[in-house]
């Protein structure tokens, strides 16, 4: 196995290498989907830290602590929101309630507000810039029946574990009361005596609640490991994201913030089985007054270990110029994604198909061969 994984790593290296120039110049679906965050992708950063408050009293905190007490602009701050799981009614939704939702149920657990502003000084001008963004599924399908029976799994163990645990915690916690009773009748005129006796009947009783923490520690143990990985819920039929952004800046002469970016996404998806479809729409207005339409669409089958999809790319930027001067090409772009996981670290992928405009091999017809790897833990590699 050694062996193996100094072969793969020299070739990861080739093929790393060889994918350069395509990572750089080949559009990607997952660069145009709904953001999880979208204030923060139209304002072209990436938090170090994003505050995301639990509670209507910690939000506020946030919010004081960034602005001094709601008397300054906040300078670089990043903050994320989920309001219905802030407030009490979350608390009391119990799983089997969000196997389904209506509309309005989707719409109010899966809304999110993300807010991000910067502050740096360029020849001692302060540069601002605020942005402001809503996500939310108006359709997020159903729970798959896997986490639904990964759940009740759990739920099942765990059940049986509290029943028998407390069984057994009663059994000898009531011997135990029963020996010192018994002791201290023998003992009734000997005060030094029951003293001693209800000294040992705490000694014995501390013994079985240090005895009990391990035994809770190798129920937990025994839970299916697979039912609990699975505990996140997985959601499967139609679901419908969208999400809105804009960003405002000001300018080298004037302190105002005025709106430089917009963007608006839509994601729709369906999920049943082994097999997704997912669609993609972006329109956009950058900071550098360009425009952009881009759409796409994706096939995707997926097993345990292996995984193959069909993507299609359309990319439409009009009138303006990029920063260097070049007009921006409309982009398409055709391609099939072979991925195999060696294990749950390494997986290996192959893409090929057309591009339009793939610089990388000055033609249209490109291809792909590499590895990925994951030092840390297990990629969802196979879930969209």
């Amino acid at each position: 196995m050694r062996q193996i994984y100094i072969t793969l790593y020299i070739f990861l290296i080739a093929a790393n290498a060889m994918a350069q120039d395509e990572k750089r110049t080949v559009p990607s679906i997952d660069n145009i989907r709904t953001p999880n965050s979208p204030a923060f992708t139209v304002l072209g950063v990436q938090p170090t830290s994003i505050e995301r408050p639990s509670t209507p009293a910690d939000l506020t905190l946030a919010l004081d602590n960034a602005t001094e007490g709601f008397t300054s602009f906040p300078k670089n701050f990043a903050i994320e929101v989920s309001p219905y799981w802030m407030g009490k009614a979350a608390r009391s939704t119990t799983w089997r309630e969000d196997v389904d939702r209506s509309l309005e149920e989707s719409l109010m657990r899966t809304l999110s507000l993300s807010f991000a502003t910067t502050s740096k000084t360029i020849d001692e001008k302060e540069m601002r810039g605020l942005s402001y963004g809503v996500r939310c599924f108006l359709f997020s399908g159903k729970m798959a029946k896997k986490s639904v029976e990964s759940i009740e799994s759990i739920e099942k163990d765990l059940s049986n574990y509290s029943k028998a645990f407390q069984q057994a915690n009663a059994e000898e916690l009531r011997q135990l009361e029963n020996v010192m009773q018994s002791e201290m009748i023998e003992a009734l005129e000997d005060e030094t005596k029951q003293q001693k006796i209800l000294a040992e009947y705490n000694r014995r009783r501390s013994e079985l609640n240090q005895e009990n923490v391990r035994r809770i520690n190798e129920l937990e143990a025994t839970v299916d490991e697979d039912a609990v990985q699975q505990f996140a819920p997985q959601r499967e039929g139609f679901m419908l994201e969208l999400a809105y952004a804009g960003a405002h800046q000001n300018s080298e002469t004037d302190n105002d913030l005025q709106k430089r970016a917009q963007a608006f996404w839509v994601t729709p998806s369906f999920t049943m089985n082994n097999v997704t479809l997912l669609g993609v729409f972006r329109t956009q207005k950058d900071s550098l007054d360009q425009r952009s339409q881009e759409y796409g669409l994706r096939l995707l089958y997926g097993e345990s270990r292996f995984t193959v999809s069909i993507e299609y790319l359309n990319g439409k930027y009009m009138e303006e110029e990029n920063v260097a001067g070049i007009k921006l090409e409309n982009r398409e772009r055709l391609s099939v994604l072979v991925e195999y996981a060696v294990d749950e670290h390494i997986s290996m992928y192959l893409a090929f198909g057309e591009d339009n405009q793939n610089i990388s091999t000055g033609g249209s017809i490109f291809s792909n061969l590499g590895i990925r790897y994951n030092i840390f833990k297990k990629e969802g590699r196979f879930k969209l």
